[in-house]
């Protein structure tokens, strides 16, 4: 997804809510957008606007039954929306709020991410120096109690309404923890938490820094910053840079990180629409002391739009090694026009274009199988049919669907068994109630990391839990993917017992994708030179 600033439409005093509400935001689809607006062209479409406005106006006056008038409008925009392209679509003011949220960087409550354990609320992990932090929540609680008022079997849109609220606000909980027969009471004063965007950067081999960025949000190019100075300070000389299912985000933050890692001047990423204001060119700026970093990046086929930008720029410029999997493919750019009901209308209105002309979106005719074509390629091999371009230092690089790695590390999908026990959250249950034997542990994180085996008597013990909760598996299948088992069961314990960013480190360090990876930082030196050579032969 590309987030782009657009225009708002307002209208005031309407004579009747539901048919100009709707004129407005089909008249906006249909033409207003493309620059035809109420005058010459534009009446025409003024026109099957109100003709579709009267329709729909009827059917919610006389139709047998009682209709939801917002249903009626949402279903009509899609329809129309789903014959321009995959990625056009319309929200409502209160699905809006949901979506933009995420990409604020900041929410305001208490500081934890939970999830809801048969029905109750169990901490997973606590933001660090947050409100929960401070007054000693920890993960595997859980919450039984909010305002003296039970809150076992509600959903999680309840949970978020009721912890979150104003900052300085405050909350009172009952907790409930393994190894406790009396509840806890805190009170808690909720605060601005951060929403993270790169939520995981540690020193992951003796000078490599690995930051993995999940989103593009609006603060993502402050993070990458703050996080790089911290890694240098641990000694890092290279970076692993993790894109991989990253779906996009605001494309002027895609643009700082790339720009991040290249010297000043060079050409980032273009748009080109149907008329000239959509055309935009994204020059790096600033020389940063990250530049001349041996660079790796790390894409897959959920690597879409504003990571793509970033990959792509990276490719085109010989800065880094791009590995993995060819990315999702959507290289298209989503204007933003907010309407008077609050009502969002995301519209694509440009393709965005590599520094080597490369066009990143797919083909899109067949809308059934271009998300599963995007996700589930049919082959995973060097493209042959691809248009060919070439990169500052002369590599060859291919367009029109995704950026394909300069070497392909296939991923290995997580078996069906493991991912049922995640779903379950079996793993991490497990851990939270054999803390206390593992208390030992947290002395040394590294050597944890690097020495501690979960042995056959824990896997005895796991299994006699399953039995208990009376989990229906396979044990065949559980012995097949054993070593999986241990490695999930480790990352959850060093999540209960440091952080997420600990039990995240576990399961990384033994990512195949991520192995191959660093086996390739010799060949960085080489490109690093080549992009030398190349100057500004792509601007």
């Amino acid at each position: 997804m590309i987030f782009n600033k657009g225009k708002e439409m307002t209208e005031k005093r309407p004579p009747h809510p539901l048919p100009l509400i709707i004129i407005i935001i089909l008249v906006s689809i249909l033409g207003g957008l493309f620059g035809f607006w109420l005058g010459g062209g534009g009446y025409t479409y003024y026109r099957y606007a109100r003709s579709l406005a009267n329709e729909l106006e009827l059917i919610e006056s006389s139709y047998m039954e009682e209709v939801d008038p917002e249903a009626l409008l949402k279903n009509a925009i899609a329809g129309i929306l789903s014959t321009l392209d995959p990625h056009s679509y319309y929200v409502t003011a209160e699905d809006y709020r949901q979506l933009y949220e995420g990409y604020q960087g900041k929410y305001t409550g208490i500081g934890v991410s939970f999830d809801l354990i048969n029905g109750i609320i169990t901490v997973i992990s606590t933001v660090e120096d947050g409100p929960s932090y401070k007054v000693g929540i920890i993960a595997g609680d859980q919450i039984v109690e909010v305002e003296g008022h039970p809150v076992v079997g509600i959903s999680r849109e309840r949970v978020i309404l009721l912890l979150r609220g104003p900052k300085g606000s405050r909350v009172r909980v009952t907790v409930r923890r393994v190894g406790l027969d009396q509840p806890l009471h805190f009170t808690i004063v909720r605060d601005v938490i951060p929403i993270e965007s790169i939520p995981y950067a540690f020193i992951i081999s003796p000078d490599v820094g690995y930051l993995r960025i999940t989103r593009f949000s609006q603060t993502t190019s402050q993070e990458l910053n703050q996080r790089l100075r911290k890694l240098k300070e641990l000694g890092m000389k290279k970076i692993l840079l993790d894109l991989r299912s990253n779906t996009g985000g605001f494309l002027i933050q895609a643009a700082k990180v790339a720009s991040a890692f290249l010297p000043s001047g060079k050409k980032i990423v273009s748009t080109r629409g149907r008329v000239d204001r959509q055309a935009e060119t994204f020059v790096s700026q600033d020389n940063t002391p990250w530049k001349d970093y041996p660079l790796v990046v790390l894409i897959n086929h959920g690597s879409a739009s504003a990571s793509e930008i970033v990959a792509g720029a990276l490719q085109d410029w010989d800065r880094g090694l791009v590995v993995g999997e060819t990315s999702f493919g959507k290289g298209l750019v989503q204007s933003q026009h907010k309407l008077g009901d609050g009502s969002v209308l995301f519209l694509t209105t440009a393709r965005y274009y590599t520094p080597s002309g490369r066009m990143i979106q797919r083909q899109y005719e067949d809308f059934g199988r271009y998300y599963e074509e995007g996700f589930f390629p049919s082959s995973e091999t060097q493209p042959a049919n691809k248009e060919l371009f070439y990169t500052a230092g002369g590599r060859k690089v291919f367009g029109g669907g995704g950026i394909t790695p300069d070497e392909i590390i296939p991923s290995q999908p997580l078996p069906q068994i493991v991912a049922d026990f995640r779903i379950q959250n079996l793993f991490f249950s497990f851990a939270t109630l054999h803390r206390s034997a593992f208390q030992h542990l947290k002395e040394d994180f590294n050597r944890f990391l690097e020495e501690f085996e979960i042995d056959d008597g824990v896997i005895r013990q796991f299994i006699q839990f399953l039995d208990e909760q009376k989990v229906d598996y396979s044990a065949e299948e559980f012995q097949r993917h054993l070593p999986l088992m241990k490695l999930w069961l480790k990352s959850e314990l060093a999540s209960i017992l440091w952080d997420r960013e600990k039990g995240y480190q576990v399961l990384v360090t033994n990512d195949p994708q991520v192995g191959r990876a660093l086996q390739l930082f010799p060949q960085t030196s080489s490109l690093i030179n080549a992009d030398n050579q190349g100057e500004d032969s792509l601007n």
